[in-house]
């Protein structure tokens, strides 16, 4: 969320030209930044000082479940042709969220495309 708001400010601060440059910088420096805290704070679970026995169960409480569902993944499935396979989304996503997502793509291509067009970029 912060960086949302920082590479606008970058753009704006350092200009068009160095602006996109040191919005990646900067946020990949923030973000190295961070990930040293981020292993310094963070500890699994297992591993954690202050969680309790509750909240530990509660986290583990599906590992039923995953299992059965593992068990299910593995299950031999009737082979498919290897486009098939690259088409294929069932059990990953809804057709209709496939199909949705698709089209959104598909818009918003053709209206980068024929807003740099009119533009004069492309």
């Amino acid at each position: 969320m912060i960086a949302a708001l920082f590479v606008p400010w970058c753009m704006i601060h350092f200009g068009d030209q160095l602006g996109w440059k040191m919005a990646y910088i900067l946020t990949g420096g923030v973000g190295l930044f961070w990930l040293i805290f981020w292993f310094w704070l963070y500890n699994p679970p297992a591993q954690s000082k202050r969680l309790s026995q509750s909240e530990f169960n509660y986290i583990h409480s599906d590992a039923d479940e995953a299992k059965v569902a593992a068990a299910d993944a593995l299950a031999p499935k009737p082979a498919r042709n290897t486009f098939q396979k690259l088409v294929t989304f069932q059990g990953r996503i809804p057709s209709n969220a496939y199909l949705g997502m698709t089209l959104m793509i598909l818009i918003l291509c053709a209206f980068i495309f024929f807003i740099s067009r009119m533009m004069g970029v492309a």
